[in-house]
């Protein structure tokens, strides 16, 4: 055995108060360690909640999801829009054609799509 492989305690023990502090302290974080895991446990739940709900409201019965009214779809306009795309680094302009209600409905989905301030101008498409 090497020299440099005895190790000494060179710790004294420790007084009983000492010892009652370093348990609170050991109490104190496996405590916050049980309330981290606890929280995770909670996360977990709620999300495979959420996911059952999801996939059970996804298997409706054909006959209980509401279908398509043909008034929804009836009104939709096609618009001309003139818009921004960013290209790596640069952009450019070009134009693009989309069905709405309205032209504040196709502006906004406009803005969605390209970003707010990349939407130059949109217009009706007249057939």
């Amino acid at each position: 055995m090497k020299v440099d492989e005895i190790h000494t305690n060179t710790n004294k023990p420790l007084t009983a108060d000492q010892r009652r502090l370093q348990a609170l302290k050991d109490q104190a974080k496996k405590s916050r360690d049980a309330i981290k895991a606890e929280r995770a446990r909670q996360k977990i739940k709620a999300a495979n909640q959420a996911l059952s709900a999801a996939l059970t409201s996804s298997r409706l019965p054909e006959e209980s999801r509401s279908p398509l009214r043909l008034v929804e779809a009836h009104h939709l306009r096609t618009y001309q829009a003139q818009v921004r795309a960013k290209n790596g680094g640069g952009s450019m302009m070009c134009f693009t054609n989309i069905e709405a209600e309205s032209i504040a409905h196709a502006n906004a989905m406009l803005n969605s799509i390209f970003g707010k301030g990349n939407v130059l101008s949109v217009v009706e498409v007249l057939d």
